[in-house]
């Protein structure tokens, strides 16, 4: 049964039982109201009866002296026993039953008072004496009172048993309340005891449940049912099974972490830690748990710790540091923490990854860049020098075929070189050791200067380079963004078919300076639109990716988000090939 069902039930239960209990008694009411008012009438008729008996036995008396002075009959007299008789008619008349009581009091009213008029006139006298008149007289009075007589018997008789049913309707109506009384306490206490079992009860049980939630314990057993008390507690205990699920995840996340997963307190003891501890550090769990952290720290990070636990509460989110950390065989680890300080566990929770094979290879990272630096570039560039030297004609003048071969080995060597710059460049704007010298620049000057550095390689594949007119300044370095244009041009220019176009082109949005490249190439797939920007990332299926080094344009995307901007390339709508483009900030 729904709850809505139930609530009605509650409320309409007593409404109806009011509503029968109203209807009853208003019947039980009505029945004694009507008992009282036939009594009434009852008692109003014999009244009008004894009046009529009295004001006919008062003319009698004193039209014939009875009691004195006879004084004769006024019509004002006649008229009123006649205005008595009408009105106890129209009475007897609103009586059922009473017919036989109309009729006799229209024969009296027929015959008695015809025979008032007659004696008022003296018509009933004769020789002058009223004997005969009284005869008359009496006889009709006599009349009178027998209708009168069984009328009032009539009456009485009809309202003979008003009394005991009066008294019936009242026992009724004092029985009637008992009753209702009765029934209503015992259907409140019956609603009370229903509403316990099926409202209270399942609440108080979900409480518990609830309780038991947030405490980990088993839940009590589902109540069953299906209204929404019900769904109510199914839902908690599905919302239990996802906790405990959730729980186990983590647990197991946890446990088997590639990470060491601990909490420390506020003095520095380990709390708990996971199984990769063995594996990180050679101690079990239970074997750090007591300790201080400060026993696995390399005495001189031991400050660095420190200071985290000191300051956990000074900004409340994640802080991240480097420690050197050593096993129990005296090994040093290095180490990455990630650690957040909890207010409600009063514990600093860390996750400690180990980086040493990281900072390794970037330790080979800077010997291989400092090989390259001073052992390969300087001997590349002597190299070089060399061979333009000879080629110069400073040591003889060369055959047709060694002047080729020296042509072949300076390309090389140039290859060489801008491949060893760019890995220079590439690691220094990757490591943010690159400096930005910001001023105010003019893109008209940035690709007249650009253009002239690429003028052999557009001449070689005989491409046109077409530079806007418009003037638009920008804030940036200006050294880097030739560098950069270069490369995008270099790239447009590469791809561009023989005696096509590159067009460069540049837009104020905003606050932003939208620098474009566009080139008539094949163009660049959707697929490659942003891995292409990546360290040595090229279209390997194209015959023009062995012209580069697969660094230019990662180390233009360094260079334009170092200043603040956005490098990206889309289909150009000016040619047919792509468009390069990148945004400085505008003056």
């Amino acid at each position: 049964m729904k709850l809505a069902t139930k609530g009605i039930l509650l409320v309409s239960v007593p409404v109806v039982m009011q509503v029968i209990l109203i209807v009853t008694m208003s019947m039980l009411l009505w029945q004694a109201h009507n008992l009282a008012l036939q009594e009434a009438s009852a008692k109003d008729i014999i009244a009008d009866c004894n009046l009529l008996t009295q004001n006919a036995f008062r003319l009698f008396k004193r039209v014939y002296g009875i009691d004195g002075d006879s004084t004769p009959l006024s019509n004002d007299d006649i008229t009123l026993l006649q205005r008595n008789v009408t009105e106890l008619k129209q009475k007897l008349g609103a009586e059922k039953g009473q017919s036989a009581g109309v009729e006799q009091l229209t024969k009296l009213g027929s015959s008695f008072i015809p025979l008032l008029y007659a004696a008022r006139d003296h018509k009933l006298e004769s020789g002058g004496s009223k004997f005969r008149s009284e005869k008359y007289l009496f006889k009709a009075l006599e009349q009178t009172y027998t209708s009168i007589d069984s009328v009032i018997a009539s009456v009485n008789t009809m309202h003979r048993n008003d009394p005991e049913e009066r008294a019936k309707a009242a026992e009724a109506i004092k029985y009637s309340l008992i009753g209702f009384v009765i029934v209503s306490i015992i259907l409140t206490l019956a609603l009370a005891y229903f509403a316990s079992i099926s409202i209270r009860k399942p609440l108080e049980l979900m409480a518990k449940n609830a309780a038991n939630i947030s405490q980990g314990i088993a839940l009590e057993p589902p109540i069953g049912g299906r209204d929404e008390l019900a769904d109510l507690d199914s839902l908690l205990h599905q919302v239990d099974e996802s906790i405990d699920e959730a729980l186990t995840s983590e647990r197991n996340l946890i446990s088997y972490a590639g990470d060491l997963v601990c909490s420390v307190d506020q003095h520095g003891i380990f709390r708990s830690a996971n199984p990769f501890a063995a594996s990180l550090l050679g101690y079990q769990p239970d074997d750090l748990i007591g300790t201080s952290v400060l026993d696995v720290v390399l005495s001189d990070d031991c400050d660095k710790v420190d200071r985290l636990i000191t300051a956990r509460n000074q900004n409340g989110g994640t802080i991240t540091l480097e420690v050197r950390m050593q096993s129990s065989t005296k090994h040093v680890i290095d180490t990455s923490w990630s650690a957040i300080w909890s207010e409600r566990d009063n514990s600093l929770f860390c996750v400690i990854h180990d980086v040493t094979e990281r900072k390794h290879l970037e330790r080979l990272k800077q010997d291989f860049i400092a090989m390259i630096s001073h052992d390969l570039r300087t001997p590349l560039m002597s190299v070089n020098s060399s061979i333009d030297l000879v080629q110069s004609g400073a040591t003889g003048p060369l055959q047709p075929q060694t002047e080729r071969q020296l042509n072949s080995a300076s390309r090389s060597a140039e290859h060489l070189i801008d491949l060893v710059n760019d890995l220079l460049d590439f690691e220094k704007l990757e490591a943010g050791r690159m400096d930005f010298d910001l001023t105010t620049v003019s893109f008209n000057d940035v690709f007249d200067e650009a253009a002239q550095l690429v003028k052999a390689l557009s001449d070689e594949h005989q491409v046109q380079i077409l530079i806007p007119d418009q003037t638009v300044l920008a804030i940036g370095d200006h050294r880097k963004l030739v560098q950069v244009v270069v490369n995008l041009l270099s790239n447009a220019l590469k791809h561009s078919p023989n005696n096509g176009s590159v067009r460069l082109e540049s837009t104020k949005i905003g606050d932003q300076v939208e620098i474009s490249v566009h080139d008539q190439g094949p163009g660049v797939p959707a697929e490659y639109a942003e891995s292409i920007f990546a360290p040595f990332e090229q279209i390997s299926h194209r015959p023009t990716a062995a012209l580069g080094t697969g660094l230019g344009l990662a180390i233009c995307k360094l260079i334009v988000e170092g200043q603040g901007g956005k490098i990206g390339v889309r289909p150009s709508h000016l040619l047919n090939g792509s468009a390069f483009w990148f945004t400085v900030k505008a003056p």
